[in-house]
């Protein structure tokens, strides 16, 4: 079973996420999202290393979360549609799909 993590936001106190699958090897940053018909509430994938994703193949919108080297928020896109490229960040580290 793949190994999962929970995401949680310090401000706010709040989990954003309970179960984000890592994608840290070339083949599952390549399979990413492809062909998944959905996602539930709490599922994510944590691309690593990332600047920047597209969602050619993905079949419904995802909210994309740029972090940096400290796992810090430093921009986010809300409900990026199917077919989209989403623009690269230099100082991202890592992106979270959700």
């Amino acid at each position: 079973m793949a190994e999962t993590y929970c995401v949680f936001n310090p401000t706010r106190m709040s989990f954003v996420s309970l179960s984000v699958s890592l994608a840290n090897t070339p083949l599952s940053r390549l399979k990413g999202l492809l062909f998944r018909r959905r996602l539930k509430a709490d599922e994510g994938i944590w691309v690593v290393p990332s600047r920047g994703i597209h969602t050619f193949g993905v079949l419904f919108p995802i909210d994309v979360i740029y972090l940096d080297r400290s796992d810090r928020v430093i921009d986010l896109i809300e409900h990026l549609g199917p077919f989209r490229v989403a623009p690269m960040r230099i100082h991202c580290a890592t992106i979270l799909e959700l």
